[in-house]
């Protein structure tokens, strides 16, 4: 990796701002307000090409929140809401990078606002209102497990690392 200081220009996004977005081997994957999903090379994001209207299902699908790569399957999974029964309720899916298409894995039973994946294939996402960190898997969404307050663990971790106040 070049280590110098130089600012590079990626280029300037046409559609929309994105809501989301992710990093695959090369590729830069968003999702605009409309639930457009694109793809551009991370050399060129002012290349975007717009893939689909992502949908999932008979769901009205209301928003994309999120979007995680797992290295551990090679799925791109994505954390949205649905308004049906006017009923704001979290699902996950999976988004297939090739075609724009969504499989929905299911409904969370908490409400997650953001999505990471680790290298093992963890899921990690907070509350809409709290600061609870959850871990799950794509097998156990619907039961996840409280890591912490994700105040006290990002406290935790700047002193463990011996960093002052600046990064508290």
């Amino acid at each position: 990796m070049d280590e110098s200081t130089e600012t590079v220009n990626l280029g300037f996004i046409e559609s929309e701002p994105p809501r989301a977005a992710e990093y695959v081997d090369g590729y830069v994957f968003f999702i605009s307000n409309d639930n457009g999903l694109y793809v551009a090379s991370d050399e060129d994001l002012s290349d975007a090409r717009r893939l689909s209207t992502l949908t999932c299902g008979d769901l009205s699908l209301a928003n994309f929140i999120d979007m995680a790569y797992s290295k551990a399957d090679g799925q791109l999974y994505g954390l949205f809401y649905a308004d049906d029964n006017r009923k704001a309720t979290p699902y996950l899916c999976t988004i297939d990078m090739f075609l724009g298409t969504t499989t929905l894995v299911g409904e969370m039973s908490v409400d997650a606002v953001n999505l990471a994946i680790d290298g093992k294939g963890n899921f990690y996402s907070t509350l809409y209102n709290g600061n609870t960190l959850y871990t799950y898997t794509a097998q156990t969404y619907q039961t996840p497990s409280v890591v912490g307050d994700h105040r006290q663990l990002c406290l935790q971790g700047c002193q463990l690392h011996g960093l002052g106040p600046q990064y508290r």
